[in-house]
């Protein structure tokens, strides 16, 4: 089981041009670009932005336009058509989403239809995840139960999605894969590698957290100073569809082995910036534990908020701090 950390989701229909019925392709490419070079785009609607590069290539329907498109904005599209799950289930455990392209149209037992793109995000044994720009599809009976909304990580079972993506018979499956070719811009500065207390604080304070030495304390304490992850690139024990692990946690009183799932990340950057976002910032209503006063005090709400059971979490990341800090 994987889940890659796309945040972002350009949703197709709420395009400010004339191709938004249309754009699917472009919508999809413009979220992976996203991923791999967070700089390239800026703005909820940077897919239309993306869209003009393809435009100055071809129509967006069309593979080489979005290939060519990919590649001024530093990424290395790869379109083919001889897909298999494997090789789509290969990609994501390398880190990497993967537009694909299905018939939307028509019951599962005879799809048809000019054909739709989508991002795969994610998969487990039952189901791929993808974020379908146009909405959440009726995986057997075709068309969409929403437009414009559910699509979001959304679940299509593979029993019945495989056969919308591989019509002509088994791999035959219409993909493209995706590579950055160059390096970000955005922070210059920022480190090539994190593997140590100064270069994890770096990338923290970039990510957007207010006391960057709390992050820096949590990797030390969670992965041993990067020595011991608990899912792929994962330095923090955080949860979710991923690799499956034992774990402590302190419960009624006593320590407690339990059976989890921890997230897989392409990279400790991704990882740093996904709790920054959910724990260091506002989030879908919690209040984000950069509202703290103090680097003790951040420690602190992070036991308060539930992020850790350990009921001397804070203490052990105040003493690192002052440890290494």
């Amino acid at each position: 089981m994987v889940m890659l950390p796309v945040r972002q989701y350009y949703p197709q229909t709420d395009s400010a041009t004339g191709h938004g019925d249309r754009m699917c392709f472009s919508s999809t490419c413009a979220m992976a670009i996203k991923y791999l070079l967070p700089d390239a785009l800026s703005g909820v609607n940077a897919d239309d932005t993306y869209l003009k590069k393809v435009l100055k290539y071809g129509d967006t329907t069309t593979s080489i336009a979005q290939v060519k498109a990919c590649n001024d904005y530093g990424v290395k599209a790869g379109f083919a058509t001889n897909g298999t799950k494997d090789k789509l289930l290969a990609e994501l455990s390398a880190g990497y989403p993967v537009a694909t392209g299905i018939l939307h149209k028509g019951p599962v037992s005879a799809p048809r239809g000019g054909g739709h793109w989508m991002l795969l995000v994610g998969a487990d044994a039952e189901y791929g995840i993808f974020h379908d720009p146009y909405g959440e599809m009726d995986n057997i009976n075709g068309g969409y139960v929403r437009i414009g909304s559910g699509g979001e990580a959304v679940k299509y079972s593979w029993r019945n999605w495989l056969r919308r993506w591989e019509v002509e018979a088994p791999g035959t499956g219409w993909y493209m894969t995706f590579r950055s070719n160059k390096t970000s811009t955005a922070n210059p500065t920022k480190p090539a590698s994190i593997n140590d207390w100064q270069s994890v604080k770096a990338v923290a304070a970039e990510c957007g957290a207010k006391y960057p030495e709390v992050v820096a304390a949590q990797w030390a304490l969670e992965s041993g100073y990067g020595k011991h992850f608990s899912g792929k690139n994962n330095a923090f024990g955080l949860k979710g569809t991923g690799t499956q692990a034992t774990t402590k946690e302190f419960h009624k009183g006593q320590w407690v082995t339990i059976n989890t799932s921890f997230i897989d990340f392409p990279d400790l950057r991704a990882c740093i910036q996904y709790l920054v976002d959910r724990w260091y910032k506002d989030y879908k209503g919690f209040k984000g534990i950069n509202r703290a006063v103090n680097r003790s005090e951040c420690a602190q709400l992070l036991v308060k908020e539930k992020y850790a059971t350990d009921p001397d979490y804070a203490t052990k990341l105040i003493k690192l701090m002052e440890q290494n800090d």
